[in-house]
């Protein structure tokens, strides 16, 4: 992982723990507890990967936008990611999913998905790559750091099944703006 990826993470960590840490639990309000709303999440990201005998370290970005009510949300999520592997092959993981999150108490959120991943693998010795697209299947626990707007953690764990017939698998870790 880049230093300066790992300063961003470790700066909204940072500020994540400082926000509104003396807050009381928020409590739902009647008249909106089963209203529908817009939500979204905008963050930055670290993932392993194990691809057979491989491991990928790579950051990233992730978008997810969607629908939700005080007790589940409805996502579509974005990401990309630009890995490394431990002997220097560039490899790009980008992935859409469709997740439903729910709530335990007025900070968690618990969920899990289904979506798509492409890989591309660049070759050392040449300029060429090795392509692959498969389903992808993921669980996932979040920490909510207050009502919107406000900062996040996200973990998730994921398995891909890739048409080349490999199984990456690993998790990610996200820290950005709910909103």
């Amino acid at each position: 992982m880049r230093p300066s990826t790992i300063a961003i993470i470790l700066a909204l960590l940072s500020v994540a723990s400082r926000a509104r840490a003396d807050e009381p639990e928020p409590t739902p309000d009647e008249s909106t507890s089963s209203s529908r709303r817009f939500a979204g999440r905008l963050g930055a990201l670290a993932a392993y990967r194990g691809v057979d005998d491989l491991s990928l370290l790579g950051e990233g970005v992730s978008l997810s936008l969607g629908s939700e009510t005080d007790r589940l949300a409805f996502m579509v999520n974005l990401h990309f990611i630009d890995a490394r592997t431990l002997g220097g092959l560039t490899v790009l993981e980008a992935g859409g999913s469709l997740t439903l999150e729910g709530r335990l108490g007025p900070r968690w959120r618990v969920g899990g998905g289904v979506g798509v991943t492409y890989l591309d693998v660049q070759r050392v010795t040449s300029n060429q790559s090795l392509q692959s697209m498969g389903p992808t299947l993921l669980a996932r626990v979040a920490y909510d750091f207050g009502e919107r707007p406000n900062l996040y953690v996200l973990a998730d764990v994921e398995v891909q099944w890739q048409a080349s017939g490999t199984i990456p698998w690993g998790p990610t870790l996200q820290v950005g703006l709910r909103f």
